[in-house]
């Protein structure tokens, strides 16, 4: 038997933003804070608003 586990990152782009470079950055960034968190972790990086103290990661545990 062969056990799995996996750790995300994910970010958005909001209606106005289209900087790709940014979303990777932004991605890259949610891959390790999940992976810091520990196995089996999903982090998600919503896309900045105009306050930048409104801009929190979600972070949810993945099922598994």
């Amino acid at each position: 038997e062969i056990k799995m586990t996996a750790s995300f990152g994910v970010a958005a782009l909001s209606g106005k933003d289209n900087d790709l470079e940014a979303l990777l950055v932004r991605a890259d960034q949610a891959m390790y804070r999940a992976k810091e968190a520990g196995r089996n972790q999903v982090v998600v990086i919503e896309p900045p608003r105009s306050d930048p103290a409104e801009s929190s990661p979600l972070q949810l545990a993945a099922t598994g």
